[in-house]
């Protein structure tokens, strides 16, 4: 597995509470690439502007139906209800998108003012 990830050289800190909510979510991303992605490839950039912090992670695994995998949550594994949860409990955005053969992309941003 190779994972690249990418960071302005020099940025605000951010408060410690949404730096753990960040830190937890790309660990919850990560496993879930490792566990059904069958994926070699993480890209994670993170980039943050005057009111706002952006995280983009990309997978070049199998892809999945994510609305199937929403409403099948209440039966399986928690990790994306846990991801979107987070992200809402920051008052963030989240898109998550991918195709059977093509991946996974999950963009998010949180307001920091």
């Amino acid at each position: 597995m190779r994972i690249n990830f990418n960071t302005p050289s020099q940025y605000e800190k951010l408060n410690q509470d949404l730096e753990v909510t960040i830190y937890r979510i790309v660990k919850e991303l990560i496993n879930n690439t490792l566990k059904h992605a069958s994926a070699d490839r993480i890209d994670i950039n993170f980039r943050s502007e005057e009111k706002a912090v952006m995280l983009n992670y990309c997978d070049n695994g199998v892809g999945f139906d994510v609305e199937h995998a929403l409403q099948k949550r209440k039966h399986k594994g928690m990790g994306l209800s846990n991801i979107i949860s987070r992200v809402r409990a920051a008052n963030g955005r989240c898109l998550i998108t991918s195709n059977k053969s093509e991946g996974t992309r999950v963009e998010i941003e949180f307001t920091t003012e």
